[in-house]
């Protein structure tokens, strides 16, 4: 929805929220996914050091749980961000 709104304040603010309580949960699977989806707002604002910053975050959650599905899509978001 943020993205064909352009509604990034709010997207940060929520991710920022979701961040701050699953540290507090240490629910990894759950960060992961928002590092994920926080560094695709960075990207999609062309703010691709950010967006570098916060895959390589989920990245490194995702290779504790060895799940193929979510890496492949994780190094696919990288990739995009990387060529822009």
């Amino acid at each position: 929805v943020w993205l064909s709104t352009a509604t990034y304040d709010s997207a940060y603010a929520a991710y920022e929220e979701a961040i701050r309580i699953l540290n507090l949960l240490k629910t990894e699977k759950y960060l992961a996914y928002c590092y994920k989806s926080l560094a695709r707002v960075y990207a999609a604002q062309w703010r691709n050091e950010k967006g570098i910053e916060y895959i390589q975050k989920a990245i490194d959650l995702y290779k504790k749980d060895n799940d193929p599905e979510v890496m492949g899509e994780s190094y696919l978001i990288k990739g995009t961000i990387l060529a822009q």
